[in-house]
């Protein structure tokens, strides 16, 4: 409860149904406008530091989010890998491989050329026949 007093304010435990006056303090308006400015100071500076809080926790997230990416990334690269090195490999490609012999790889891209032939010729004889 408050009284309003000339040039201050009296505040009054509101706990009794009637106060009694011979508690009450009377406390100067400038010493209460003095302390309200030290509140706002130090909820000023405590709000600078929450929100230094906020932007760390942001910070933190974002890295911990990145990080996932990242090993996302190596798991599928790994994974790439595995698969490549399951692959089987004729012997002959083995060998082009290792010597990079063209010969090898020329002969190979013939074969496939005359396979290429003969199962063109073969569509359009049937395209003839119908």
């Amino acid at each position: 409860m408050q009284c309003r007093i000339k040039q201050g304010q009296v505040e009054l435990n509101g706990e009794k149904p009637v106060p009694e006056l011979s508690e009450a303090l009377l406390i100067a308006r400038g010493e209460i406008e003095e302390k309200n400015v030290r509140i706002r100071a130090n909820a000023d500076e405590k709000i600078k530091v929450m929100e230094q809080i906020k932007s760390c926790k942001i910070s933190v997230t974002e890295e911990t989010l990145n990080l996932e990416k990242k090993e996302e990334l190596i798991e599928r690269l790994n994974s790439m890998i595995k698969e490549i090195q399951m692959l089987k490999v004729k012997k002959e490609m083995q060998v082009a491989l290792a010597k990079k012999d063209t010969k090898v790889n020329e002969n190979e891209v013939k074969s496939l050329k005359e396979q290429i032939e003969k199962v063109r010729k073969e569509g359009e004889k049937r395209i003839q026949l119908f």
